[in-house]
């Protein structure tokens, strides 16, 4: 793929982003923003997700598909990604590379850096990721070879945006961010809030409590249905619903295992949504337990929607809550303080009007994504 000199209008901009889907529900807003500043855009991820890739393309960005694998350290495919990307960087030579989630960030930047110094880098850390949450002697090792080139291709970037102020913490305690680069914390990937709005729940007599994540065990999905399954013993008549896609990850929950718990009635799987703000929308409550993010975009999406927010007092989650104004925060990994927390909405039902409107200010003041986008811009125009 060529991009010739005549056909620059202002600046060249390239993501690198591991699924069309998820850049496209991540960062469309801001590929948007980048297309209004008179940028020619291109993408880079790995094929799939056809539709994605479509409405990419009707949108004025062109696509650049790489060899991505998403999990797993595979160095004959990471180094074939390397290359893939060396190549492409050496052939166009954009002015600015964006690259958000891990292998986008180390393999981008090198690959960019190598290929050409006049490229400029920035990345995106949305959360540290699996990598840095080891429990077997097989996961410090991934840690230790992710640490080593998170540092090699960090000295390459111009600017580095953080979700949250732990994260960059964590860096810099490892000793992972260059003294030359920017640092900078966004209010995450913030929400849009013409698409995601209040509307009038229907006069349904149950309360809903609704979770959307990845299926795995890290975002609390056995806390959840820990607490569900205590509450509807003896309030049948509340509802529990998870909505998400199955993972490759090895913390995935398995298909298995959320068949066995929607016959024994505990909860209502949703499948994985193509458009979330249907089930927002309909339920009281949004829960998301998790033990870390970078920060949240369904929690921002779930208040820009209206909703009472229950999370945890951890980084990444704890920034959207007010507690006792907008929701609650619980600890990680305590399904007995989240069921605690799920059953004072049960029992006193007018905190969910008044926390969800509570929920929909927060969210206008602090993370707006027309500020977000434009405080990352600035950064690079």
């Amino acid at each position: 793929m060529q991009i010739s000199s005549a056909s620059k209008v202002k600046t060249e901009f390239v993501f690198i982003h591991n699924s069309a889907s998820t850049i496209l529900s991540l960062r469309g807003d801001l590929i948007e923003s980048a297309l209004a500043a008179q940028m020619n855009v291109t993408v880079c991820i790995p094929p799939g997700n056809s539709k994605a890739q479509e409405e990419l393309k009707s949108r004025g960005v062109r696509i650049f598909l790489i060899p991505l694998q998403r999990t797993g350290l595979n160095p004959f495919s990471d180094l074939y990604l390397f290359f893939k990307l060396f190549l492409f960087f050496k052939k166009t030579k954009p002015d600015w590379i964006f690259c958000t989630t891990i292998k986008p960030v180390i393999f981008g930047s090198l690959a960019a850096r190598l290929a050409s110094r006049k490229i400029r880098i920035a990345s995106m850390i949305t959360g540290l990721g699996y990598a840095f949450h080891p429990r077997s002697i097989k996961d410090r090792a991934v840690h230790l070879i992710a640490r080593a080139l998170y540092r090699l291709a960090l000295t390459k970037n111009e600017i580095i945006f953080f979700h949250n102020q732990d994260d960059r913490d964590h860096f810099s305690d490892l000793k992972l961010l260059p003294s030359k680069a920017r640092i900078k914390i966004t209010a995450g990937s913030g929400v849009n809030l013409q698409k995601f709005q209040i509307t009038e729940k229907s006069d349904a007599k149950e309360i809903s409590f609704l979770l959307i994540a990845r299926l795995l065990r890290d975002k609390g999905i056995f806390e959840f249905i820990e607490a569900a399954r205590k509450i509807k013993s003896q309030n049948p008549n509340v509802r529990f619903q998870i909505a998400g896609p199955f993972d490759s990850n090895p913390m995935s929950i398995s298909r298995v295992m959320m068949t066995s718990w929607k016959k024994e009635g505990v909860v209502e799987y949703l499948e994985e949504l193509e458009d979330v703000r249907p089930a927002l929308q309909a339920s009281s409550v949004f829960v998301l337990p998790s033990y870390r993010e970078g920060l949240s975009r369904i929690i921002l999406e779930a208040m820009a929607c209206g909703k009472p927010i229950i999370t945890t007092n951890t980084p990444g989650c704890r920034e959207t809550v007010r507690s006792g104004v907008n929701g609650f925060l619980v600890p990680i990994k305590n399904s007995n303080l989240l069921e605690a927390a799920m059953k004072k909405f049960i029992s006193t039902p007018d905190l969910i009007a008044t926390m969800g409107k509570n929920s929909r200010e927060f969210a206008e003041q602090n993370f707006d994504v027309k500020n977000v986008n434009a405080q990352i811009l600035s950064e690079m125009i």
